[in-house]
């Protein structure tokens, strides 16, 4: 095989691998809160809105997606956006409409009848749930009377005779938002995400050799590869699998036949500039480095609820 069919292949396989969904810890939550939110619509109930919430990184928008995508009663009926940023209830309804497959012009882009308008296509639309993802955009440096719009409008959209949810999907924020209204908060469904704990360890490892498998690779696993993995990622499951498929992908690359941690300090160098040192897969002081990024930079000596309990 030539260079140029090498690394084609290593394309294909790294496509491959990242086109497969591992089920993290939020899974079965987000399913649970479908299945609850399914039965409110069609039977008359309330609870029409599904808050999820986590930090960056913990798996939230690929779990929704796929969640929705495999749901019996969703799966054909629903449609997704990335909340606009900044965000006006104009703009938020108008991005809905255009998902219900209603053009909405310049000219009437600030219609105060938006909600009316929304409620005339809802039932010709075929669906019945959207997702609002980034929703923290409608909140950001929002004044109160702002957000009390914001409010209004999800309520408004959710009550109509039409079987039709909303979820919204961002940070804590949102939470926080919907709970300052009593009535919005009883219509909701809360899922708060969380970050991998050192019980999650056996899973990780599983994880690291599923990929490894998957690429063909054998698997070297270290007595402490997973909770190093974990800690590099700042405990949060999806950059977990994309740190896994980035030391695959280094192996793939050395033409090696078996994924070890070397592989994982070439990744994590690569993609941090970082010193041997601070590289949690040489240093035998890994446990003592910051975690990276922003979720946190408290070690675990420090992080007592953040790293080892979650959110």
């Amino acid at each position: 095989m030539n260079d140029t069919s090498r690394i084609d292949e290593i394309i294909r396989q790294m496509a491959s691998l990242r086109a497969i969904y591992r089920e993290s810890p939020l899974h079965q939550p987000v399913v649970a809160a479908l299945d609850r939110l399914n039965r409110n619509m069609w039977s008359g109930g309330d609870r029409r809105i599904i808050v999820l919430i986590g930090e960056p990184g913990i798996g939230k928008s690929r779990t929704i997606h796929e969640a929705l995508k495999t749901h019996a009663s969703f799966k054909h009926a629903y449609r997704s956006f990335e909340c606009p940023s900044p965000c006006t209830v104009g703009a938020m309804g108008a991005a809905l409409l255009s998902q219900l497959g209603h053009s909405v012009t310049r000219e009437n882009f600030r219609d105060h009848s938006l909600v009316s308008r929304i409620e005339s296509v809802l039932p010709h639309s075929g669906v019945h749930i959207v997702l609002i993802d980034e929703a923290q955009h409608a909140l950001n440096s929002a004044s109160e009377m702002k957000l009390a719009g914001n409010r209004d409008f999800w309520k408004r959209v959710t009550q109509g005779a039409h079987p039709f949810g909303l979820v919204l999907s961002g940070t804590s924020r949102v939470k926080e938002v919907v709970l300052q209204d009593r009535q919005l908060s009883r219509r909701t469904i809360f899922v708060e995400g969380r970050r991998l704990v050192d019980g999650d360890a056996e899973d990780v490892e599983g994880l690291i050799g599923k990929y490894a498998a998957d690429a063909a690779l054998e698997c070297q696993v270290t007595a402490d590869l997973a909770v190093r993995v974990m800690h590099a990622c700042a405990y949060t499951f999806g950059e977990v699998c994309k740190l896994i498929i980035a030391a695959v992908e280094d192996a793939l690359i050395a033409d090696a036949e078996t994924l070890t941690i070397n592989n994982f300090a070439s990744a994590y160098a690569a993609d941090t500039d970082c010193e041997p040192r601070e590289n949690p897969f040489i240093t035998s002081e890994w446990a003592r480095l910051p975690i990276a990024g922003a979720v946190s930079t408290a070690t675990p000596l420090d992080r007592l609820a953040v790293g080892r309990g979650g959110l």
